[in-house]
Order: C-alpha cells, then sequence, then structure tokens
C-alpha cells in the first residue's frame, strides 16, 4: 500500500477528513456542514462512507457487490465447485449446481405465499445435509450493525419460513 493511501485510511478511521462539517466545527470556517454531493445531512465521514444517497446506487453496490462476490467464489471453493485462483477474476452465474449443492446468485425464490422479501443476495441449498441458507449482505458503518442485522433476519423471515 502506498504511504498516501495509509495516510488517507488513517485519518477517515480516526474521523480527521477534512469535510465540511470538520471545516466548520474544528477549523471554525463559515461554511454550510451539509455533504456537496446529496445536500441532505451533514458532511462527515460516517455520511460519505455509508449514508450518502448520491453514492448508496453507485459506490456503495460495487461495495456491496464484491463484498457478495468473494462470498460467493469462497462458497463455491468449499463445495469444491471449479474457480479462478483470484476472487476478483470470479465470474458469477445466476444458478450454479452440483450434486453436493445448488448455489443461487440474486435469484427470486419462487414461493406458495405472496412473500415481499423472496430475493436474497445468495442462497445456498446444501443436497447433502438438507439445509438451505439465506446470505444477503450488508456493509453497515460500525455503529449501524446490530440494527442492519436485525434488518436482514426480520426482513427474509417468512421466506426462512416458507422454505422450512
Amino acid at each position: 500500500m502506498k504511504k498516501e493511501t495509509e495516510s488517507l485510511l488513517m485519518a477517515a478511521q480516526e474521523q480527521s477528513l477534512r469535510t465540511r462539517k470538520v471545516m466548520r466545527d474544528i477549523d471554525h470556517r463559515n461554511i454550510d456542514p451539509k455533504c456537496r454531493l446529496c445536500g441532505e445531512k451533514d458532511e462527515t465521514v460516517e455520511h460519505l462512507v455509508s449514508a450518502c444517497s448520491k453514492l448508496a446506487q453507485i459506490q456503495y453496490k460495487q461495495r456491496h457487490d464484491k463484498v457478495a462476490s468473494i462470498i460467493h467464489w469462497r462458497l463455491c471453493k468449499k463445495y469444491g465447485i471449479p474457480v479462478q485462483r483470484d476472487w476478483y477474476k470470479h465470474e458469477i452465474q445466476k444458478v450454479i449446481e452440483s450434486s453436493r449443492v445448488k448455489i443461487l446468485w440474486d435469484f427470486s425464490i419462487q414461493t406458495d405465499k405472496v412473500i415481499k422479501a423472496r430475493r436474497p443476495d445468495i442462497v445456498v441449498v446444501d443436497k447433502i445435509k438438507k439445509v438451505v441458507t439465506i446470505i444477503d449482505i450488508a456493509v453497515p458503518a460500525d455503529k449501524n450493525i446490530l440494527e442492519k442485522q436485525e434488518e436482514k433476519v426480520t426482513k427474509y423471515q417468512d421466506l426462512r419460513m416458507e422454505l422450512i
């Protein structure tokens, strides 16, 4: 890692990047603290990393999809499905199936009942153990981890009950 990159990451981790909120509150500059991208909330490191509505559909989704693709790659390796040596070269297929497992990627699950949340990021059907695992990825800010975990568990409760 370059020194400049490490420095930037450390500054972000320490909440000391020169965001608009820092410039107003710490540097005492006469500046609007609102985010220069969305203009909705104060521009803080946390807001830029995980809460800006302008970044949500592009950068956050790309980060989400990268995390999900690493998990998909590792699941394929775990179940003996041939994959590229490097995760970043992994090409995801909507459905991968072997005699041992079926792995679904961003696949709408057909159910008997009407269920709103029926498209998790990854579904693993272990044919040997007869177990279905629902995986839905989130990359929240540290302070939102428990809240996001509870949200995901609640969101897929109906689908879980349908698959039992």
